[in-house]
C-alpha cells in the first residue's frame, strides 16, 4: 500500500515543534522532559527507518504525557509497519482528541489515509441486548457497552459481553479485510429457564504440557479450562516427541472434562526414515535394471 509521504513529513515536523515546547514547560518539567526525550529518540529511529523502535519510543512518550499530537506519529509508525487496524485507530484518536486543534488540511490528509486503510481493516459493531455490559475482545476487557465501532485486523476474534448476575455472551468470528459486520451479543439470564449458551471445557493431556489449539486458535498449554459456545468444536494437542492428537467435541450440558492421551512418536513416524527407504528402493531398482541390461 502507498504511504502518503506528504503526510509523514508534515506530521513529524509538527511533532518536533510540539514536543520542543513541552520540554521547556516549567510545570511538571521532569515527567514532560522524559516524555520529550523518548519522543526525540523515537524521531531518530524513525528517520533511520527503525520503525519498531520508533513506535516503542512514541508509545512511551504518549504514556508519560498523553498529548494528542503524539498519536499522529504513533499512527504513521503503525502504518509503515503494516499494523493497519492499530494505525486506523490511532488516526481516529488523533482526530477525536485533537478536535478543533487539528487544522482542516491535516484532517483532509488523515481522511485520505483512513480511506486507504478502510479496505484492509474489519469493522465490527457490537449489538448487546439489554443494559450496559462489560465487553471483552480476545480475552481482554476493552470497555462497556454501548461501544463505538471496532476496527480490527482480519482473522479470528472473540467477543464477550458480561453483565452482573447474567452469564456471558460469546461470539467468535473469522473476519475478512474490509468486512463490515454487526455482532449480536445476548448475556444469558439464568432466570429465563433456558440452558446456558456456554459449556466449561476442562482439557488435560497425558503427558501434560501439550500446546492446545481450539477451533484454530492457540489457547495455551494443558491443563486448560475455558468457556466455549454450546455445540461442536475441534481441539488439537501437540507436544514434542509425540504425534499430534485431534478430537472433535460436541459440547452440551454445563461442563465437560476431556483427557487426551498422546502417542509417543516412533522411529517409523519420522519422515527421514521413509525418505531413506525410498532412496534404497529406487537404488535397488536401478541396480536391477543395470543387471538386466548387461549383455551376457
Amino acid at each position: 500500500m502507498r504511504l502518503c509521504s506528504c503526510l509523514a513529513g508534515l506530521l513529524v515536523l509538527s511533532q518536533v515543534e510540539a514536543w520542543g515546547a513541552v520540554a521547556q514547560s516549567p510545570a511538571g518539567a521532569s515527567r514532560e522532559q522524559e516524555a520529550a526525550a523518548h519522543y526525540g529518540q523515537g524521531l531518530e529511529h524513525f528517520k533511520a527507518g527503525d520503525m519498531p523502535q520508533a513506535l516503542a519510543e512514541f508509545l512511551v512518550a504518549y504514556d508519560l504525557v498523553p498529548r494528542f499530537e503524539a498519536l499522529i506519529n504513533i499512527a504513521v509508525a503503525h502504518r509503515k509497519l503494516g499494523h493497519y487496524a492499530a494505525a486506523y485507530n490511532a488516526f481516529q484518536r488523533y482526530l477525536s482528541e485533537g478536535g478543533d486543534q487539528v487544522p482542516p488540511e491535516r484532517k483532509q490528509q488523515i481522511a485520505e489515509e483512513l480511506g486507504e486503510l478502510d479496505r484492509f481493516v474489519a469493522h465490527v459493531t457490537l449489538a448487546v441486548e439489554g443494559g450496559p455490559a462489560e465487553i471483552e475482545l480476545d480475552g481482554k476487557e476493552i470497555g462497556e457497552s454501548p461501544m463505538p465501532t471496532l476496527h480490527l485486523d482480519p482473522g479470528r476474534h472473540e467477543f464477550r459481553a458480561r453483565r452482573h448476575e447474567c452469564g456471558p455472551a460469546l461470539e467468535a468470528l473469522v473476519l475478512a479485510a474490509g468486512q463490515v459486520v454487526t455482532v449480536a451479543l445476548k448475556p444469558y439470564d439464568p432466570k429465563a429457564g433456558l440452558p446456558p449458551p456456554f459449556v466449561r471445557l476442562n482439557l488435560s493431556t497425558v503427558p501434560p504440557g501439550a500446546d492446545l489449539v481450539v477451533d484454530q486458535k492457540k489457547v495455551g498449554r494443558a491443563p486448560w479450562s475455558g468457556e466455549l459456545k454450546r455445540g461442536e468444536h475441534v481441539v488439537s494437542a501437540e507436544l514434542e516427541g509425540y504425534l499430534p492428537h485431534v478430537v472433535r467435541l460436541d459440547l452440551q450440558g454445563v461442563e465437560r472434562t476431556v483427557e487426551m492421551e498422546l502417542e509417543r512418536m516412533r522411529w517409523y513416524h519420522h519422515w527421514y526414515v521413509w525418505t531413506v527407504a525410498a532412496v534404497l528402493v529406487a537404488g535397488g531398482a536401478t541396480t536391477a535394471a543395470v543387471l538386466v541390461a548387461r549383455p551376457h
